[in-house]
């Protein structure tokens, strides 16, 4: 996939939207966004760029991978509520991005002004 970042994180965006997934009797659906929300609510997601990679050049042109988190913010504030609202998103998350190579999925919290810390899923996306 050669595209810009601007284009990756758009798909990434369209893909999270809509995503949905039964969290304890309740269907809670993603809200995707290109980047971080000013107010990180739960059940956001975005991508987060990490590295770009020159793999080549190709007529004058550098090719490159590039490698993305996305992060899907959870309520709660302990690993408990993280498992119990995470752990029905993991599936749900990952068929969306089947076009993608995840390489990782992991628990996390994310630190933003308006309240501290936010716990996450972050899924590592190697390679785009």
């Amino acid at each position: 996939m050669s595209y810009s970042q601007a284009e990756q994180r758009q798909a990434f965006a369209d893909a999270l939207t809509g995503i949905t997934a039964d969290v304890d009797g309740t269907t809670v659906t993603l809200t995707g966004s290109p980047v971080q929300p000013v107010t990180v609510a739960p059940y956001a997601a975005w991508p987060i760029w990490t590295a770009t990679r020159p793999i080549g050049s190709l007529g004058g042109c550098v090719a490159v991978e590039t490698d993305w988190i996305i992060a899907v913010a959870l309520p709660g504030a302990d690993a408990q509520t993280w498992s119990a609202n995470g752990d029905p998103l993991t599936d749900a998350v990952l068929d969306a991005l089947d076009r993608y190579r995840v390489d990782r999925v992991e628990p996390g919290q994310l630190l933003v002004a308006d309240s501290g810390a936010v716990p996450c899923l972050r899924f590592t996306i190697t390679g785009v």
